[in-house]
């Protein structure tokens, strides 16, 4: 599984902080979900910067000052003051994993960094999994909305990929909606059987786990990891809209679908009119305006109609396309046994036209 943080979207945040932290000596982040993640990530970037960095656990930082000392030279039992205006920590970077209430020496040794003259001392940046690790007279930055579309782009572009390049994208290009900004979850969503990836909506169970439903009634809370922003959208995420809003589910598997199959559908409509542009009739179109009708832009059902009086084999084949194009032109999804006909018929409909015949001389 690739590292989020290595993405677009979540290194471009990781920079924010970090020049949060440049300007202001002591930041606290509240990173309810992948508080490790984004602990070795800063911890990376700071020394890819150049920094010196400590970095405590829960485990010491309820004794700070204690598992500081231990990492200078000298006696140990220093007061806080004298720890932050030690040679030694200039310019360090001191990150800390709190869990619960800061300690006293935590917030005793954040009120002295702040107090150091000009540049000097260290900085102190507080990563919490939890809403009481807060530091006296310092906001708290919420670690939300680091994930955008883009960024499922780029991180299903690692996973495997299928050697049917269609259901691939869709399976992909449904995925990506699905999971929205839990981009773990592309994994088991791609790892599906290509019937069940195509509607995760109507197979929670293989995806969501044995107890489908353990997110019904759970008060929607970005602190509960059940809500987040994606791309500048509050969004579900979707494990609590199996349980709670399934509608609402169901309408991104259709969006999934609609960016993956729409394209390749209309593709086979001009293949199609091309093959029988001669034969074919141009339908005006209510509220056309005063251009003339073109046979371009004959629709599906317009066009299944004269083809039965043209190629009965290709008027059977459109059909499979006529009813996915309008399911989905109606906001509805479809299963896999309609992808299947379609696919089916592709080759067919995809031929292109028999090449025409050359003029013919005769000797004089």
């Amino acid at each position: 599984m690739q590292d989020i943080w290595t993405l677009p979207g979540p290194r471009q945040r990781i920079g924010q902080m970090l020049e949060r932290l440049r300007s202001v000596r002591v930041h606290v982040l509240h990173a309810a979900r992948d508080r490790a993640g984004l602990t070795r990530a800063l911890e990376r970037q700071l020394t890819d910067d150049g920094y010196h960095v400590l970095v405590f656990g829960p485990d010491q930082a309820g004794d700070l000052l204690a598992a500081l000392s231990g990492h200078l030279p000298g006696r140990s039992g220093r007061p806080a003051a004298v720890l932050a205006g030690d040679a030694s920590l200039q310019g360090a970077v001191i990150v800390v994993q709190p869990h619960g209430l800061c300690s006293p020496e935590l917030q005793a040794f954040a009120r002295a960094v702040r107090h150091q003259p000009g540049e000097s001392g260290p900085r102190v940046l507080v990563v919490a999994d939890d809403t009481a690790s807060v530091l006296d007279g310092i906001d708290t930055e919420q670690v939300r909305g680091v994930v955008e579309r883009l960024d499922g782009a780029a991180y299903a572009a690692w996973l495997p990929r299928s050697r049917e390049p269609l259901v691939g994208e869709l399976v992909v290009a449904v995925a990506i909606e699905v999971a929205a900004w839990d981009l773990p979850l592309l994994d088991r969503l791609t790892a599906l059987p290509k019937t069940q990836a195509v509607r995760p909506d109507l197979h929670v169970r293989a995806w969501h786990g044995a107890d489908a439903t353990a997110c019904a009634g759970v008060p929607l809370r970005w602190e509960g990891g059940v809500i987040d922003s994606w791309s500048g959208v509050d969004t579900e995420h979707p494990a609590w809209l199996a349980s709670n809003r399934p509608a609402k589910l169901t309408k991104r598997v259709w969006r999934g679908q609609l960016a993956a199959l729409l394209p390749w559908i209309e593709l086979h409509r001009l293949q199609v009119v091309d093959r029988h542009r001669s034969a074919l009739r141009p339908v005006a179109v209510a509220g056309g305006g005063a251009e003339p009708p073109d046979v371009d832009l004959l629709d599906w059902g317009p066009l299944c109609l004269q083809l039965r009086g043209i190629d009965a084999a290709r008027a059977r084949a459109v059909e499979p396309f006529r009813f996915a194009r309008n399911e989905l032109a109606h906001g509805r999804p479809i299963a896999w046994p309609s992808i299947t006909a379609c696919l089916q018929h592709s080759a067919l409909l995809l031929a292109p036209p028999p090449a025409e015949a050359g003029s013919r001389f005769r000797g004089g």
